[in-house]
Protein backbone atom coordinates (compact mmCIF):
# COMPACT_ATOMS: atom_id res chain seq x y z
CA UNK A 1 0.00 0.00 0.00
CA UNK A 2 1.22 3.52 -0.81
CA UNK A 3 0.75 6.51 1.46
CA UNK A 4 2.22 9.75 2.80
CA UNK A 5 3.88 10.08 6.21
CA UNK A 6 2.24 12.98 8.05
CA UNK A 7 4.43 12.79 11.13
CA UNK A 8 4.44 10.53 14.18
CA UNK A 9 2.48 10.09 17.39
CA UNK A 10 3.71 10.33 20.99
CA UNK A 11 4.69 6.65 20.93
CA UNK A 12 6.97 7.16 17.92
CA UNK A 13 4.67 5.40 15.47
CA UNK A 14 4.50 6.81 11.95
CA UNK A 15 1.15 8.38 11.01
CA UNK A 16 0.50 7.46 7.39
CA UNK A 17 -2.35 8.69 5.19
CA UNK A 18 -2.93 5.87 2.71
CA UNK A 19 -4.13 6.06 -0.87
CA UNK A 20 -7.74 5.81 0.31
CA UNK A 21 -7.42 8.87 2.56
CA UNK A 22 -7.33 6.95 5.85
CA UNK A 23 -4.75 7.48 8.60
CA UNK A 24 -2.84 4.54 10.06
CA UNK A 25 -0.32 4.35 12.92
CA UNK A 26 2.48 1.95 11.97
CA UNK A 27 6.05 1.26 13.01
CA UNK A 28 8.72 3.07 11.02
CA UNK A 29 10.34 -0.37 10.69
CA UNK A 30 7.40 -1.46 8.52
CA UNK A 31 7.54 1.35 5.95
CA UNK A 32 10.05 2.33 3.27
CA UNK A 33 10.47 5.01 0.63
CA UNK A 34 8.38 4.45 -2.49
CA UNK A 35 11.28 5.96 -4.47
CA UNK A 36 14.62 5.44 -2.67
CA UNK A 37 16.26 7.95 -5.03
CA UNK A 38 13.88 10.75 -4.02
CA UNK A 39 14.63 11.71 -0.43
CA UNK A 40 13.45 14.74 1.49
CA UNK A 41 16.21 17.26 2.32
CA UNK A 42 16.67 18.76 5.81
CA UNK A 43 13.84 20.96 7.04
CA UNK A 44 15.80 24.16 6.47
CA UNK A 45 15.56 23.48 2.73
CA UNK A 46 11.81 24.22 2.89
CA UNK A 47 11.41 27.29 5.06
CA UNK A 48 8.18 29.31 5.05
CA UNK A 49 8.03 32.28 2.69
CA UNK A 50 10.35 34.99 4.01
CA UNK A 51 12.38 32.57 6.14
CA UNK A 52 16.15 33.05 6.28
CA UNK A 53 19.36 31.14 7.00
CA UNK A 54 22.24 33.09 8.54
CA UNK A 55 25.75 32.37 9.71
CA UNK A 56 26.46 33.96 13.11
CA UNK A 57 29.43 36.28 13.38
CA UNK A 58 32.47 35.22 15.39
CA UNK A 59 31.47 36.55 18.84
CA UNK A 60 27.91 35.26 18.49
CA UNK A 61 29.17 31.86 17.38
CA UNK A 62 31.35 31.67 20.48
CA UNK A 63 28.37 32.50 22.70
CA UNK A 64 26.38 29.67 21.12
CA UNK A 65 29.27 27.23 21.61
CA UNK A 66 29.65 28.33 25.21
CA UNK A 67 25.93 27.79 25.85
CA UNK A 68 26.19 24.19 24.57
CA UNK A 69 29.34 23.35 26.55
CA UNK A 70 28.05 22.88 30.14
CA UNK A 71 27.79 19.36 31.47
CA UNK A 72 24.36 18.06 32.40
CA UNK A 73 24.24 15.71 35.42
CA UNK A 74 25.45 12.99 35.42
CA UNK A 75 28.00 13.81 32.70
CA UNK A 76 27.22 14.51 29.02
CA UNK A 77 27.17 18.09 27.74
CA UNK A 78 24.41 19.76 25.76
CA UNK A 79 26.58 19.52 22.65
CA UNK A 80 27.20 15.80 23.15
CA UNK A 81 23.45 15.17 23.32
CA UNK A 82 22.95 17.17 20.10
CA UNK A 83 25.69 15.18 18.36
CA UNK A 84 24.19 11.89 19.54
CA UNK A 85 20.81 12.76 18.00
CA UNK A 86 22.32 14.19 14.80
CA UNK A 87 24.57 11.15 14.42
CA UNK A 88 21.47 8.94 14.36
CA UNK A 89 20.15 10.79 11.31
CA UNK A 90 17.83 13.38 12.89
CA UNK A 91 17.86 17.17 13.12
CA UNK A 92 18.41 19.00 16.39
CA UNK A 93 18.15 22.73 17.15
CA UNK A 94 18.64 25.12 20.03
CA UNK A 95 15.51 27.29 20.28
CA UNK A 96 13.62 29.72 22.48
CA UNK A 97 14.99 32.03 25.15
CA UNK A 98 18.61 30.93 24.80
CA UNK A 99 18.75 31.89 21.12
CA UNK A 100 16.82 35.11 21.77
CA UNK A 101 19.13 36.19 24.59
CA UNK A 102 22.35 35.40 22.70
CA UNK A 103 21.19 37.34 19.63
CA UNK A 104 20.28 40.24 21.92
CA UNK A 105 23.77 40.17 23.41
CA UNK A 106 22.48 39.05 26.81
CA UNK A 107 23.38 36.19 29.15
CA UNK A 108 21.48 33.01 28.27
CA UNK A 109 20.09 30.80 31.03
CA UNK A 110 17.72 27.96 30.14
CA UNK A 111 18.48 25.52 27.32
CA UNK A 112 15.64 24.35 25.07
CA UNK A 113 16.27 21.85 22.29
CA UNK A 114 13.85 20.71 19.59
CA UNK A 115 14.39 17.69 17.36
CA UNK A 116 12.82 15.66 14.57
CA UNK A 117 13.61 12.42 16.41
CA UNK A 118 10.66 10.71 18.13
CA UNK A 119 11.27 10.80 21.87
CA UNK A 120 10.22 7.18 22.17
CA UNK A 121 13.22 6.22 20.03
CA UNK A 122 15.54 8.08 22.41
CA UNK A 123 14.54 6.33 25.62
CA UNK A 124 17.26 3.66 25.33
CA UNK A 125 20.28 5.92 24.86
CA UNK A 126 18.91 8.65 27.16
CA UNK A 127 18.89 6.09 29.96
CA UNK A 128 22.53 5.34 29.25
CA UNK A 129 23.60 9.00 28.95
CA UNK A 130 21.64 10.49 31.84
CA UNK A 131 20.70 7.51 34.02
CA UNK A 132 17.10 8.61 33.63
CA UNK A 133 14.22 6.37 34.63
CA UNK A 134 11.95 7.99 32.08
CA UNK A 135 9.90 5.26 30.40
CA UNK A 136 7.50 7.27 28.30
CA UNK A 137 7.24 10.67 26.74
CA UNK A 138 3.54 11.42 26.90
CA UNK A 139 1.28 13.29 24.57
CA UNK A 140 3.23 16.56 24.80
CA UNK A 141 6.33 15.29 22.96
CA UNK A 142 8.49 16.67 25.76
CA UNK A 143 11.08 15.45 28.28
CA UNK A 144 13.27 17.17 30.87
CA UNK A 145 16.80 15.87 31.49
CA UNK A 146 19.44 16.75 34.08
CA UNK A 147 19.10 18.50 37.41
CA UNK A 148 15.98 19.89 38.96
CA UNK A 149 15.53 23.63 38.20
CA UNK A 150 15.46 24.50 41.90
CA UNK A 151 18.85 22.80 42.44
CA UNK A 152 20.68 25.19 40.13
CA UNK A 153 22.15 22.24 38.20
CA UNK A 154 22.04 22.42 34.38
CA UNK A 155 19.06 20.77 32.72
CA UNK A 156 17.55 20.42 29.26
CA UNK A 157 14.01 20.77 27.99
CA UNK A 158 13.92 18.51 24.94
CA UNK A 159 10.92 18.61 22.59
CA UNK A 160 9.92 17.23 19.23
CA UNK A 161 8.78 19.41 16.33
CA UNK A 162 5.02 19.88 16.85
CA UNK A 163 2.43 19.38 14.13
CA UNK A 164 -1.08 19.42 15.61
CA UNK A 165 -3.19 18.71 18.68
CA UNK A 166 -0.21 18.76 21.05
CA UNK A 167 -1.22 17.61 24.52
CA UNK A 168 -4.07 15.40 23.32
CA UNK A 169 -4.26 11.75 22.36
CA UNK A 170 -4.45 12.88 18.73
CA UNK A 171 -1.13 14.77 18.85
CA UNK A 172 1.21 14.48 15.88
CA UNK A 173 4.86 15.49 15.80
CA UNK A 174 7.93 15.55 13.62
CA UNK A 175 7.27 17.95 10.76
CA UNK A 176 8.92 21.18 9.62
CA UNK A 177 9.50 24.71 10.81
CA UNK A 178 6.23 26.17 9.54
CA UNK A 179 4.12 23.92 11.76
CA UNK A 180 6.42 24.13 14.78
CA UNK A 181 6.62 27.94 14.62
CA UNK A 182 2.82 28.10 14.72
CA UNK A 183 2.95 26.74 18.29
CA UNK A 184 5.30 29.48 19.46
CA UNK A 185 4.34 32.95 20.63
CA UNK A 186 6.62 35.66 19.22
CA UNK A 187 9.06 35.80 16.31
CA UNK A 188 11.96 36.50 18.70
CA UNK A 189 11.19 33.18 20.44
CA UNK A 190 10.96 31.30 17.13
CA UNK A 191 14.59 31.46 15.99
CA UNK A 192 16.47 28.15 15.78
CA UNK A 193 20.21 27.45 15.93
CA UNK A 194 21.75 24.33 14.42
CA UNK A 195 24.71 23.50 16.73
CA UNK A 196 26.14 20.95 14.29
CA UNK A 197 26.28 23.11 11.15
CA UNK A 198 26.44 26.38 13.15
CA UNK A 199 23.59 28.02 11.27
CA UNK A 200 20.79 30.31 12.49
CA UNK A 201 17.35 29.47 11.09
CA UNK A 202 14.85 32.34 11.13
CA UNK A 203 11.60 30.86 9.75
CA UNK A 204 9.52 34.05 10.10
CA UNK A 205 12.20 36.34 8.66
CA UNK A 206 11.63 38.74 11.58
CA UNK A 207 13.07 36.83 14.51
CA UNK A 208 16.74 37.81 14.34
CA UNK A 209 16.11 41.55 14.00
CA UNK A 210 13.39 41.39 16.67
CA UNK A 211 15.89 39.77 19.06
CA UNK A 212 18.38 42.57 18.43
CA UNK A 213 15.76 45.29 18.88
CA UNK A 214 13.91 43.53 21.75
CA UNK A 215 10.64 43.65 19.80
CA UNK A 216 7.61 41.41 20.35
CA UNK A 217 5.84 40.37 17.15
CA UNK A 218 3.12 37.71 17.26
CA UNK A 219 3.68 34.77 14.95
CA UNK A 220 0.78 33.74 12.73
CA UNK A 221 0.08 30.93 15.14
CA UNK A 222 -2.50 28.35 16.06
CA UNK A 223 -3.19 29.48 19.59
CA UNK A 224 -6.23 28.02 21.31
CA UNK A 225 -8.30 30.29 23.56
CA UNK A 226 -6.48 29.33 26.77
CA UNK A 227 -3.12 29.67 25.00
CA UNK A 228 -4.04 33.23 24.00
CA UNK A 229 -4.47 34.07 27.68
CA UNK A 230 -1.05 32.59 28.43
CA UNK A 231 0.56 34.45 25.51
CA UNK A 232 -0.88 37.72 26.85
CA UNK A 233 0.69 37.09 30.26
CA UNK A 234 4.05 36.33 28.65
CA UNK A 235 3.81 39.45 26.50
CA UNK A 236 3.28 41.69 29.54
CA UNK A 237 6.17 39.93 31.29
CA UNK A 238 8.47 40.78 28.37
CA UNK A 239 7.21 44.39 28.23
CA UNK A 240 8.10 44.66 31.92
CA UNK A 241 11.63 43.58 30.93
CA UNK A 242 11.92 46.35 28.34
CA UNK A 243 10.57 44.74 25.16
CA UNK A 244 8.58 46.90 22.72
CA UNK A 245 5.35 45.74 21.10
CA UNK A 246 5.14 45.85 17.31
CA UNK A 247 2.02 48.00 16.59
CA UNK A 248 -0.18 45.28 15.09
CA UNK A 249 0.89 42.90 17.86
CA UNK A 250 -0.14 45.46 20.49
CA UNK A 251 -3.57 45.81 18.89
CA UNK A 252 -4.13 42.03 18.76
CA UNK A 253 -2.93 41.51 22.30
CA UNK A 254 -5.33 44.11 23.69
CA UNK A 255 -8.33 43.38 21.47
CA UNK A 256 -8.09 39.62 20.96
CA UNK A 257 -5.72 38.02 23.49
CA UNK A 258 -6.56 39.93 26.69
CA UNK A 259 -10.24 38.86 26.70
CA UNK A 260 -9.04 35.22 26.60
CA UNK A 261 -7.29 35.59 29.97
CA UNK A 262 -10.73 35.11 31.54
CA UNK A 263 -10.94 31.70 29.83
CA UNK A 264 -8.19 30.43 32.14
CA UNK A 265 -9.63 29.02 35.35
CA UNK A 266 -8.72 31.21 38.32
CA UNK A 267 -6.35 28.67 39.87
CA UNK A 268 -4.67 27.92 36.53
CA UNK A 269 -4.33 31.65 35.86
CA UNK A 270 -2.78 32.26 39.30
CA UNK A 271 -0.36 29.35 38.91
CA UNK A 272 0.68 30.38 35.39
CA UNK A 273 1.17 33.99 36.47
CA UNK A 274 3.33 32.96 39.43
CA UNK A 275 5.42 30.65 37.24
CA UNK A 276 6.00 33.28 34.56
CA UNK A 277 6.50 36.35 36.70
CA UNK A 278 7.80 35.29 40.11
CA UNK A 279 9.21 31.76 40.08
CA UNK A 280 12.81 32.76 39.27
CA UNK A 281 13.00 35.28 42.12
CA UNK A 282 14.30 33.99 45.44
CA UNK A 283 12.87 36.38 48.03
CA UNK A 284 9.64 38.24 48.73
CA UNK A 285 11.11 41.66 47.90
CA UNK A 286 12.24 40.53 44.43
CA UNK A 287 8.88 38.87 43.80
CA UNK A 288 7.03 42.02 44.83
CA UNK A 289 9.22 44.09 42.51
CA UNK A 290 8.46 41.72 39.61
CA UNK A 291 4.73 42.02 40.31
CA UNK A 292 4.98 45.82 40.41
CA UNK A 293 6.81 45.82 37.06
CA UNK A 294 4.09 43.62 35.57
CA UNK A 295 1.36 45.98 36.78
CA UNK A 296 3.24 48.98 35.37
CA UNK A 297 3.59 47.17 32.03
CA UNK A 298 -0.18 46.58 31.92
CA UNK A 299 -0.73 50.31 32.29
CA UNK A 300 1.94 51.08 29.68
CA UNK A 301 0.13 49.06 27.01
CA UNK A 302 -3.26 50.55 27.84
CA UNK A 303 -4.71 47.74 29.94
CA UNK A 304 -5.20 49.73 33.14
CA UNK A 305 -8.09 47.65 34.54
CA UNK A 306 -6.65 44.24 33.65
CA UNK A 307 -4.93 43.80 37.02
CA UNK A 308 -8.11 44.25 39.03
CA UNK A 309 -10.05 42.13 36.55
CA UNK A 310 -7.67 39.15 36.34
CA UNK A 311 -4.45 39.26 38.37
CA UNK A 312 -5.00 40.34 41.98
CA UNK A 313 -2.70 38.36 44.29
CA UNK A 314 -2.68 37.82 48.03
CA UNK A 315 0.35 37.81 50.35
CA UNK A 316 -0.04 34.03 50.47
CA UNK A 317 0.34 33.88 46.69
CA UNK A 318 3.63 35.76 46.95
CA UNK A 319 4.91 33.35 49.57
CA UNK A 320 3.88 30.24 47.63
CA UNK A 321 5.29 31.37 44.24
Amino acid sequence: MVGTVLGHDAEGQAIVKNEFGNDSHVSFDNIRLADPFSRAPPNWHSLPAGGRLLKPDGPTSELFKRSMAPVIPPGPSYQELAEEIWGRGFEIFLVGGTVRDILAGQVANDIDLVTTMPLRRMVGFLKEMFQTKEEGTGKFGYIRLGGRPASGDPFIDLKVFSNSMSGTEFATFGVGFERDVAFRDFACNAVYYDPINEVIVDPTGHGVKDCASTTLRLVDGRHERHQMGQVFIRAVKFVARGFQLEPDTKRKLVDVYLPKVAVLRKEMRRRYFCTQVMSKHKNAAAKSAAVASFRAALVAIGCDTAWDDHFQLTDEDLQDA
